[in-house]
């Protein structure tokens, strides 16, 4: 029997539900992240190595060394040999600290090494070491040229010069570093024992605190690994580029390739520039140096998953959807076979899904059981694909299960059948996906910020480029509110909260009219309806010069027109905010009165009480701490005018017959 007649679910692969890894002991290899929220990658390239150009400005390679001076360097080229025999000796170079040239270090016919094969060289207070390959020895040098001694030393790789300008060497059949004091006298070798084998060390340093940093390549080009022992410790330990940079001063190299290097000059206008050469000391195109950029990620890894059980006894097993990010220069393929029990399948039994394929449907035979094999690959080291989710859909239901039986009385017909309808339904599915998410972006409070003006334009807002995003979430959810308010105090009060977190004194003028009141003392012929000044001209009563002359409207409803259709919004002061712009305000207002009417504003300035006109309580008066009184032409406070003198009980913490200071000090009485 199948399973295909029950309900269709599915199964999710991910950090949150698991990933369901096998357990055998290559199961998950070269992968790492299973539990990151964002996916599993590639399995970094030796966590614990550095990019060479990063390690170069304090570790220098064994043909380059710093001189004494800031911004002095030595180079030793390269010899060349054609059949055996040599055609090109090695050269010793330096580049003057203001200059960005390279020259001999000795004038012509005076080198102490006219034929030499430099393999390293060092350079420490004046004295230079070179490692000849040619004679197998080590030459101790003056600046100048002069011979100091020659060390019979072969299958030197790198050197430094230690505490005490004491040589220290690494020699190809040796397993610790050798060491030599400034005359070329044998001393005790280092103690820590190599971390591996002298010829596979390309840098080395002594630090300021002793300390001795080695350098050996990585498991992948343009990386290293970095190791590091004190004069007591007995062995290398490996470190990390952090804590070289503490114990070793950088110089000024930037790059480091197989095609020259760079350097970091300062011109003669103050600014920094790069002068790169080759190996021999030519200048070369700033650009032209291109330090390999060092791998990052292993080149392949591998995820099994143990049984995943369905739960149903010969179960058709339907879809396999793959989220995933592969960039250029990597790749992901899936893989897939059913069981009906636990037990790695046979390697003829799985089907491969093509390559590049992150949606696949599944055609393998019935079987409760489902494993999955995840492979990743990354073809430089450079990217790495990344594995976010897996979802397996199980049992098929296709729409063939909506079609008249016939369709399935061949079997043969009936697989053509249903793959082919799972097409169409995979495509429906993701539309319909979709629809079931639409309403997720209109939720204010949901979507990303980059969405919110967006969903502004369908309702007819636009939001202001300067507002917070929970402003602009909490303005476009009180939109239907606002709508149903528009026009009102209630709806521009609330537009007020919304965007100035404050709550405004909306006033109608017209309802501060005072006409028609009659009084106990009124008497009948006395008492205007309106004032003068709202009256117009009328014949054989008003006074030339004085009335308004209009020639629209009823005498009659003047009354009734004065100060109708106007608003004043009274805006108190805003607590640790500087006001805003009028314009603003006066926006604000615009979208939200009615077109007819005229609104004016006031905005509260908090400078106390302000008896002018009328009296808004909260916006022209605030409760604010007098002025410290000063005696002085530049203070407040003047002799004889609205002033008191006494004795104080204290000024500053003093008492006021200790003195005090006319124009400076206040007095409190």
């Amino acid at each position: 029997m199948s399973c295909g007649a029950s309900v269709a679910t599915f199964r999710l692969l991910d950090a949150l539900v698991g990933w369901d890894p096998g357990a055998g002991p290559d199961d998950v290899t070269g992968i790492a992240g299973l539990d990151d929220l964002s996916g599993f990658t590639l399995a970094p390239v030796d966590p614990g190595a550095a990019d060479e150009s990063s390690v170069s400005p304090f570790l220098p390679a064994p043909w380059l060394a710093p001189g004494c001076g800031l911004c002095e360097w030595y180079l030793a080229t390269p010899a060349a040999q054609e059949r055996g025999r040599p055609i090109l000796w090695s050269r010793l170079l330096r580049l003057d600290p203001c200059g960005c040239d390279w020259e001999p270090v000795w004038p012509p016919g005076c080198n102490p090494l006219p034929n030499a094969d430099i393999a390293a060289i060092a350079v420490s207070d004046h004295r230079i070491a070179v490692a000849d390959r040619a004679s197998d020895s080590i030459a101790l040098l003056e600046g100048r040229g002069t011979r100091v001694t020659r060390i019979p030393c072969s299958g030197v790789t790198v050197m430094a010069f230690g505490v005490a300008r004491a040589l220290l060497v690494a020699r190809a059949d040796a397993p610790v570093l050798l060491r030599f004091d400034p005359v070329g006298m044998p001393l005790a070798p280092f103690r820590a024992a190599l971390p591996e084998p002298a010829a596979q060390i390309t840098h080395m340093a002594a630090g300021l605190d002793g300390v001795v940093w080695l350098a050996t390549p990585g498991v992948r080009p343009g990386i290293v690994r970095l190791w590091r022992a004190g004069p007591d410790d007995a062995a290398f330990t490996e470190s990390t580029l952090a804590v070289l940079a503490v114990s070793v001063l950088p110089r000024d190299l930037i790059t480091v390739s197989d095609n020259g290097f760079c350097i970091s000059r300062i011109g003669q206008d103050g600014a920094a520039q790069s002068c790169c050469y080759s190996r021999y000391g030519r200048r070369l195109p700033h650009g032209s140096i291109g330090a390999p950029a060092a791998p990052e990620w292993q080149l392949s890894g591998q995820l099994l998953t143990g049984p995943i059980d369905s739960g149903l006894p010969r179960c058709v097993w339907h879809r396999v959807q793959l989220d995933a990010d592969v960039p250029s220069g990597a790749s992901v393929s899936v893989a897939v076979a059913t069981a009906d029990q636990p037990g790695v399948p046979h390697p003829a039994d799985w089907q491969q899904a093509p390559a590049g394929t992150t949606d696949f449907l599944i055609q393998q035979p019935p079987g409760r059981y489902l494993y999955v094999r995840l492979t990743l690959g990354s073809q430089t080291g450079m990217t790495t694909p990344r594995v976010r989710r897996l979802r397996l859909d199980f049992p098929r239901a296709t729409s063939l299960d909506l079609l008249p039986g016939v369709y399935r009385q061949n079997p043969e017909a009936a697989d053509f059948t249903e793959r082919f309808l799972a097409l169409f339904d995979a495509s429906i599915a993701d539309l319909d996906a979709a629809i079931d998410r639409a309403p997720a972006l209109l939720d204010a409070g949901g979507v990303p910020d980059d969405v919110l003006p967006w969903l502004a334009s369908f309702l007819g807002v636009a939001l202001d480029p300067a507002w917070e995003p929970d402003r602009s979430r909490a303005i476009l959810k009180a939109i239907p509110e606002l709508y149903r308010r528009r026009g009102t105090r209630a709806g521009l009060a609330l537009a007020f909260r919304l965007v100035f977190d404050v709550e405004p004194v909306i006033v109608e003028l017209a309802l501060q009219r005072r006409w028609a009141s009659l009084g106990g003392t009124s008497t009948l012929g006395a008492f205007r309806l309106f004032g003068r000044n709202r009256t117009r001209a009328q014949v054989g009563r008003s006074a030339l010069g004085v009335t308004v002359l209009k020639s629209y409207g009823n005498p009659a409803t003047d009354p009734l027109d004065a100060l109708a259709w106007r608003i004043r919004v009274f805006v108190p002061p805003m607590p640790g905010r500087g006001a805003p712009p009028l314009q603003r305000i006066q926006s604000l207002i615009d979208s939200q009165k009615p077109a007819h009417t005229i609104a004016t504003v006031r905005l509260g300035g908090g400078m106390g009480f302000l008896l002018n006109g009328d009296l808004a309580i909260g916006i022209d008066t605030a409760f604010l701490p007098l002025p410290a009184p000063v005696l002085g032409r530049a203070g407040n406070v003047r002799l004889n005018r609205a002033t008191v003198l006494r004795r104080s009980r204290s000024v500053f913490g003093q008492s006021a017959a200790k003195g005090l200071v006319v124009g400076l000090q206040p007095l409190n009485g």
